[in-house]
């Protein structure tokens, strides 16, 4: 090993050894489903899982990973989690990990159970009412289209989301499905 100081200055030392050891690096090849909702359980596949001090996070965050093996581990998407793209990284005792490019995030997508105030006018201005889970709590962190047209937010919370339903011309009529919005000829 050799070390330097500066430029000009080194000091070696012949009997020390410093040694890069696959063993000592944890990686995530897969991550499954790719695409979650809040409580799903994810499904990660890799090597060197059980290495002491194994962490898998999403953007920085812990989602209670448990590790089965040195090739699997589990992890919960939290009830609390919004809909967003969420970066997996797994570090070590030893230091950053390996993460796939195939593996390297994961969507969490809304989930919308129940639409009310669903009927109004053509000249809008209702309020829309969207009830399920990860919708965030921040107004400008999410939006809503009928149709095409915005509808702008004007209340979210992490399961309940209002807009104001926009002015439609007549030649077109929205109609809500419990699986989104759609558009009717």
């Amino acid at each position: 090993v050799t070390v330097g100081f500066g430029t000009e200055v080194r000091a070696s030392c012949a009997a020390c050894a410093f040694t890069y050891a696959n063993p000592a690096t944890p990686s995530i090849a897969v991550v499954s489903p790719h695409t979650a909702r809040a409580g799903d359980v994810l499904s990660v596949s890799g090597a060197h899982l059980d290495v002491a001090g194994v962490t898998i996070l999403f953007n920085g965050a812990d989602w209670g990973c448990a590790t089965s093996s040195a090739t699997a581990a589990t992890c919960t998407v939290p009830s609390s989690r919004s809909a967003g793209v969420f970066e997996v990284s797994v570090s070590g005792t030893s230091g950053d990990g390996l993460v796939a490019p195939t593996a390297s995030s994961v969507v969490v997508e809304a989930e919308v159970s129940m639409v009310s105030g669903n009927t109004t006018s053509l000249l809008g201005g209702s309020t829309i009412t969207f009830t399920g889970t990860g919708f965030g709590s921040t107004v400008g962190g999410v939006s809503v289209k009928v149709s095409w047209w915005d509808c702008p937010v004007v209340a979210v919370t992490q399961t309940s989301l209002s807009c104001t339903a926009p002015a439609i011309p007549a030649s077109e009529f929205p109609e809500f499905l419990v699986t989104g919005l759609q558009r009717r000829y």
